[in-house]
């Protein structure tokens, strides 16, 4: 969201739309029950209900236990999806960097060995 402020004057007005649109889709303005059918069941795969929509339906007693083990198992799947590509770039490049690093080392070791 932040690297919108290379495009824009400020990056506000992004973060302040993307906190909107996460707020509504989250169920935080609008519970989500109170929509239709159709829009409920889309807002409800979305990951945004598992931040403030399903811990609350759960704790008020309004999921039964199989509708809260569906909605935490979408939530464990959204975890997957969200961070598997962040575990795949840290494990790609973190051996191009260790790697680097370690090349650097005995110049780096040499240079302070000649300055003392």
């Amino acid at each position: 969201i932040y690297i919108s402020a290379f495009y824009t004057i400020s990056s506000e007005g992004i973060r302040v739309l993307s906190v909107s649109v996460v707020e509504f889709f989250s169920g935080a303005l609008i519970p989500l029950p109170f929509f239709p059918g159709g829009l409920q069941l889309f807002m409800k795969l979305l990951p945004f209900a598992s931040t403030q929509n399903t811990p609350f339906l759960i704790y008020v007693g309004h999921y039964g236990r199989m509708e809260a083990i569906i909605s935490i198992g979408i939530q464990i799947l959204w975890f997957v999806v969200l961070t598997s590509p962040w575990k795949y770039t840290v494990s790609v490049h973190s051996e191009k960097i260790s790697s680097k690093a370690l090349q650097r080392r005995p110049k780096q070791a040499a240079a302070v060995h000649r300055a003392h």
